[in-house]
C-alpha cells in the first residue's frame, strides 16, 4: 500500500507541473502575438478622444487586461503626445471629442486644451458631441470647430 500512494502522489504531481507548463507556454505565446499587433491607421483617420475616460499621471499595469479584451487607456502624458502624433500625421484629418461630461481635473484639461489648440492651429479640424455637455467638459471642448450637442440634450453651466 505504501509503494501505491508514493507512486500515486508523483504521478499526481506529475501531471500537474506538467498543466502547469503547458499553462505558461500558451499564455506565453499567446501574450507575445497580442504584444506585436500595431493599430493600423486609414488614409482618412480620424482621432476619437472620449472625455469621460480619466486620464490618469500614471496608469497602473493589469496583467489580466489582455485576457479579458479590454483596452488601457493611455495616461495623460501619452494622450498629449498622440494628440501632437495626429497633428504630424498626414493621415489623421481630424479629432472627433465626446463630450458627455469630463473625468479629468481642470489642470489636466487646461493642458489637454492647448494641445487641442496646437492641433487645431495645423489646420486639421475638431469636432464635439454631447448628449449632456457640462461646463467643465465645454470649456475643454471650445476649441472645436463645431460642438453638437442631442436636440433634447442639456448644456449644465453653473454660476
Amino acid at each position: 500500500m505504501k509503494n501505491f500512494f508514493k507512486s500515486f502522489f508523483a504521478s499526481l504531481l506529475a501531471l500537474i507541473v506538467f498543466f502547469g507548463l503547458i499553462f505558461v507556454i500558451f499564455f506565453g505565446i499567446a501574450g507575445a502575438l497580442i504584444a506585436t499587433d500595431k493599430p493600423e491607421v486609414g488614409s482618412n483617420a480620424v482621432l476619437v478622444i472620449d472625455l469621460m475616460q480619466e486620464l490618469r499621471e500614471q496608469v497602473a499595469e493589469d496583467p489580466f487586461q489582455a485576457l479579458t479584451g479590454e483596452q488601457q487607456n493611455p495616461d495623460f502624458h501619452t494622450a498629449l503626445k498622440l494628440i501632437e502624433h495626429a497633428a504630424e500625421d498626414t493621415s489623421i484629418k481630424g479629432i472627433y471629442l465626446v463630450a458627455k461630461g469630463n473625468a479629468n481635473g481642470y489642470g489636466n484639461s487646461d493642458e489637454l486644451r492647448n494641445a487641442l489648440v496646437k492641433f487645431k492651429n495645423t489646420g486639421k479640424f475638431i469636432h464635439a458631441y454631447g448628449d449632456y455637455i457640462t461646463q467643465k467638459a465645454y470649456g475643454l471642448v471650445s476649441v472645436a470647430d463645431k460642438i453638437y450637442c442631442h436636440p433634447k440634450g442639456m448644456f449644465e453651466w453653473q454660476g
